[in-house]
């Protein structure tokens, strides 16, 4: 690498080259395309006001604290505008999760003498959410708030570019200044902020928007000695950004460094401009900690040992040097699992967590999964080579680290919490762009830019992708935008993987009789990096085995059942269905399959012995990730499982969505189970026909122990059984006899028994069903007078003989 010559001036200007100006249109621009990708990626994956977490999930429970902690605000008390339920305050440990449960709390707020307060910090509220509600008389929306402060975040960044190039790289080639203003604006993980917006993220995205503007100013306090502004500005900045999230106000050790060296630099004399900022910074820290002693009698304290949350945060181990490894891997190394299917990139479980970390929710390695990030590499040798640029390029690896030291040192990893520092690490990189762009041989100048804006491509559509099912948000809002996108960009995978016989669905196994675990317990099934979906056997005692369906990650679980290993047998069946075998719903090609029915394959756990149902149960589903379903011993080995003692004979990945011939079929028979919540609902038993041309069966809850029958001939009047008394929460077997399933070509009635009991029998008009029009427990054709699946029915039996 030759190095180019250096002036005391702009030291690394090559006007004569490429012009001589870091043009400002090319930031307008960059600017502007940065915001319409937000709203692009916004409108295109996500239904407007609505956030990827499903209403009754804890982060959607306290999306509105900031809009109510402002309400509180402008009705003069410094408490939200809730009040705690008189449950909860009668309890004598309301801090204990166990202790609330069936008291109604508000999630994550923080209970302190009898009110709600906010852990989080207050500038949000006040400068934004107080002012609309004045303003307005409405609360602001929680998502558009989020991408109100991520926008501005992404706008500092570009600004620092902007003002980094022109100070130091005015020659930049065109393609160098593209690449480090796209590292910065791609590849800075926002966008995650802004795919999910929740309270966590309102304080995040406003503190990330203070602390990167304050560096900015930090930037331009070299010719602050006759007016203090710029330093002026930048300790309020950090001030705000202590009073939304006090890690990010660690990013003022940085702009004091940056403030020294550019002072220096001048030759100037860097305490006024740093003494400036100190004590406007000072003003704001103050009046939090006067805010903190109001509320909790304490000025450092925040509020989060009185946090209601998941777990008993007085209690807990927030922070320990023994999470530092695996925070370092998961922030750093751990690579995003790759798919053949939109959206192509999904984050891995972690697994072998050390004790006392709390949780892994949704986080990648930027080095391994965001390749601009090692042109900071080119940033330390600046620094190492005291450049000029070494002053600001210092602070920026002084902010980052400073930031990124409690976080690294927390019980808990989250993509929120590494969006703290990757725009720091983003600016960095961009800063060693330009360092590699005006050191390197001019002959390979232009390659390696071109090479910089590639890797920056590549990192910002990593982050874009990974965006899209994080924290599976599919699952919870399905946009109708994003089905579409997904059902295109999916074609040539599917059709690849029917080329190939795959079919997505339940796992069939034949295991040879007498085997048993030579371990505690053995894998026989798993799905995702590290078995996030597993399918085990262990002993149970005696000829008894126990079948264990557990889940690592974010939404973990674990259910059994115990089974007879039966010696005369000399093979077992046994049939999994769990939500990871299931594809998302815009990978089916075949027909564009009703939410519901989808909802319905991916929130049971299923499992059969031998044919019997001996394990059901329902969760919440897993993302989908067909590159990792692992079934063969030899997989399994690979994966790192304890090795099976018996032999799997044969393995067979099931259609989730089967039709049925009907030439084969007699009566049915269903075992269903009915909940309370299913009142007021109808479910299909039988289906057949075409949209328009078209018969269907179903079952209506009525009341709390009550059903009745109905039966849709497609353009006539329904017609409605008598009603029959049920217990909703046993199981039921429904028996059922359909003209238009029977191959017979002699009329017969219509026959249903429930519980072995004839409930009804009538004659009914029907439409003869061709082969492949015939569903169970599915409306396929699209009738209105039932749900599109019933997803709490098993066919047992599909050749009964004539009632």
């Amino acid at each position: 690498m030759a190095a180019a010559p250096l002036s005391p001036g702009n030291s690394l200007a090559r006007t004569g080259r490429h012009g001589s100006a870091f043009s400002s249109w090319r930031l307008a621009g960059f600017a502007a395309a940065t915001i319409a990708l937000f709203i692009a990626v916004i409108v295109a994956v996500q239904e407007p006001g609505v956030t990827v977490v499903p209403e009754n999930a804890p982060a959607a429970e306290s999306s509105k604290l900031y809009a109510l902690l402002a309400r509180g605000f402008l009705q003069g008390h410094l408490s939200i505008a809730a009040t705690p339920s008189p449950e909860l305050l009668a309890l004598r440990d309301p801090y204990d999760p166990a202790a609330r449960q069936g008291a109604p709390y508000l999630h994550d707020a923080s209970l302190f003498g009898g009110r709600y307060y906010i852990y989080f910090g207050p500038a949000p509220a006040l400068l934004l959410f107080a002012p609309w509600r004045l303003i307005t008389g409405t609360d602001l929306a929680t998502s558009h708030a989020v991408f109100a402060f991520a926008s501005a975040a992404c706008l500092g960044l570009l600004a620092i570019v902007q003002w980094f190039g022109r100070r130091y790289y005015p020659g930049a080639s065109p393609v160098a200044q593209c690449g480090a203003l796209l590292t910065v604006s791609g590849a800075s993980l926002l966008l995650p902020l802004v795919r999910r917006p929740g309270v966590y993220e309102v304080a995040i995205s406003c503190g990330a928007a203070a602390a990167i503007w304050g560096l900015y100013c930090a930037c331009r306090s070299r010719s602050a000695s006759d007016r203090m502004g710029w330093p002026a500005a930048a300790g309020l900045l950090f001030g705000l950004a202590v009073a939304s999230r006090p890690t990010l106000g660690l990013a003022a050790l940085g702009a004091v460094a940056i403030m020294r060296g550019e002072s220096t630099r001048a030759g100037r004399a860097p305490h006024r401009c740093i003494l400036v900022a100190l004590a406007t910074g000072s003003i704001v820290v103050g009046l939090l900690g006067w805010y903190n002693h109001a509320r909790f009698g304490n000025p450092l304290e925040f509020g989060q040992r009185y946090q209601l949350s998941s777990i008993n945060e007085g209690a807990a181990d927030h922070f320990s040097a023994r999470y530092l490894l695996t925070q370092l891997w998961l922030y750093l190394f751990s690579p995003l699992e790759c798919s053949r299917y939109f959206p192509f990139l999904q984050t891995a479980a972690a697994a072998d967590l050390p004790p006392g970390f709390w949780a892994h929710e949704f986080s990648f390695g930027l080095l391994a999964n965001l390749p601009v990030a090692w042109f900071g590499f080119f940033a330390a040798c600046a620094i190492a080579l005291r450049r000029p640029t070494a002053g600001v390029l210092g602070g920026l690896m002084v902010a980052t680290a400073a930031v990124m030291a409690p976080l690294l040192l927390f019980f808990a990893s989250a993509v929120r919490y590494e969006a703290e520092f990757t725009p720091l690490v983003m600016l960095v990189a961009a800063g060693g762009i330009f360092e590699l762009d005006a050191t390197i041989a001019r002959q390979h100048r232009t390659k390696a830019a071109w090479a910089a804006l590639m890797l920056a491509l590549v990192s910002a559509v990593a982050v874009l992708l990974a965006s899209v099912d994080m924290y599976s948000g599919t699952r919870h809002t399905h946009p109708p935008r994003l089905d579409s996108i997904g059902y295109w960009l999916n074609r040539p995978a599917a059709a690849w993987d029917a080329a190939r016989g795959r079919r997505h669905g339940p796992v069939y196994l034949r295991l040879r009789s007498g085997t048993a675990p030579r371990q505690r317990e053995c894998v026989l099934v798993a799905t995702g990096a590290g078995g996030s979906e597993s399918v085990a056997l262990e002993p149970a005692g005696g000829s008894q085995l126990r079948i264990v369906v557990s889940r690592h990650g974010p939404e973990p679980f674990e259910v059994s059942a115990v089974v007879e290993r039966q010696s005369g047998l000399e093979q077992h069946q046994l049939a999994v269905s769990m939500s990871s075998l299931f594809p998302t719903r815009a990978i089916e090609l075949r027909s564009r399959v009703a939410r519901s029915e989808f909802t319905a394959l991916k929130t049971w756990v299923r499992v059969d012995w031998d044919g019997q149902r001996v394990l059901e149960e329902h969760v919440s589903p897993a993302p989908w990730r067909t590159a990792s379903i692992k079934v063969t011993p030899e997989a399994i080995a690979a994966a790192g499982f304890s090795p099976f003692g018996g032999e799997i004979i044969s393995n067979w990945q099931g259609d989730n969505l089967p039709t049925i011939s009907a030439a084969r079929l007699g009566g049915i028979r269903l075992r269903v189970r009915l909940y309370p919540e299913n009142v007021g609902h109808s479910f299909p038993i039988g289906v057949s026909g075409q949209t328009g041309r078209g018969n269907l069966l179903f079952l209506q809850v009525t009341a709390a122990d009550e059903v009745r029958f109905g039966y849709d001939h497609w353009g006539k009047p329904v017609i409605l059984s008598r009603s029959v008394p049920v217990n909703l929460r046993n199981p039921h077997v429904i028996e059922f006899w359909m003209p238009s399933f029977r191959a017979a070509s002699a009329p017969s009635p219509l026959v249903v028994r429930l519980d072995g009991e004839t409930v009804w029998k009538t004659s009914v008009p029907f439409y003869p069903a061709e082969a492949g029009e015939i569903f169970i427990a599915r409306n396929s054709i699209g009738g209105s007078t039932c749900e599109p699946v019933f997803p709490f029915a098993t066919v047992e039996r599909t050749d009964l003989p004539e009632p």
